[in-house]
């Protein structure tokens, strides 16, 4: 059988052509160019990403993987709303893991494992002038390096899939500004772990990642006003 030559693509320099996509793609999600609740029209997005549809159908399928956007048949993809008790849960998943995790780093890592880190933590700071796109990868590679170090790659992975789902409110947080002060408090977090810190750590952990439910619902009201300039997304306050 003659295979297209999408589909040589991507088996061959496909999956860069799909990594490439898929990059693209989660840009225009964070940048909400695609809406909370969007259809998808790939016909267009393909002349506007300069890619063929079947690396595009690729990277579509893999934010449907990660929970970011939804397939439904014979009507194709749609990204995802958002929702205020989803984001919520989706914190505190990120807070059980973040502590458990720091508690084993605190029993296993070595000196030479925080050289390296704080070596990684110099660099990201020369990214403080990056898009906040950027900024939200470093922010995250920092706190998947930090759950990384409790030995367990399982609560990494799972620390992946939840930070995927929550990208679009964090993105707003980080357009608001205050990227010295989390890279201040990062700082704090690798000192605290140094010196096998456990109550410092958790302290400095759980007021840099815990988010109360009418913070996250006035993060995703400002995403709706932003994007639609009318009234806000009605979701229940506590």
């Amino acid at each position: 059988m003659t295979r297209s030559s999408d589909e040589a693509v991507v088996d061959g320099m496909g999956e860069s052509a799909v990594t490439r996509t898929y990059a693209q793609l989660l840009d225009l999600v964070l940048s909400f160019e695609i809406k909370p609740g969007e259809r998808i029209n790939e016909s267009e997005l393909s002349r506007q990403l300069g890619v063929s549809r079947t690396p595009l159908r690729e990277a579509l399928n893999r934010l449907v993987t990660e929970g970011i956007l939804t397939s439904r048949p014979a009507k194709g993809f749609f990204r995802r709303p958002i929702t205020a008790e989803e984001i919520f849960q989706l914190y505190q998943v990120r807070s059980v893991l973040e502590f458990a995790g720091i508690k084993l780093a605190i029993e296993r890592v070595t000196d030479a494992e925080i050289d390296a880190f704080e070596a990684f933590m110099a660099e990201s700071r020369k990214a403080a002038d990056a898009s906040a796109s950027t900024q939200l990868a470093l922010d995250e590679t920092f706190h998947e390096r930090l759950l990384g170090l409790s030995g367990n790659q399982e609560m990494v992975n799972i620390l992946r899939g939840v930070n995927r789902k929550i990208r679009s409110v964090r993105w707003i947080d980080l357009t608001r500004g205050g990227r010295a002060a989390t890279q201040d408090e990062h700082g704090a977090i690798l000192s605290a772990l140094r010196n096998r810190d456990l109550a410092a750590c958790s302290g400095i952990l759980e007021a840099h990642i815990s988010r109360r439910f009418d913070q996250i619902d006035s993060a995703i009201r400002e995403v709706y006003g932003r994007i639609y300039a009318g009234p806000p997304m009605q979701e229940r306050v506590a």
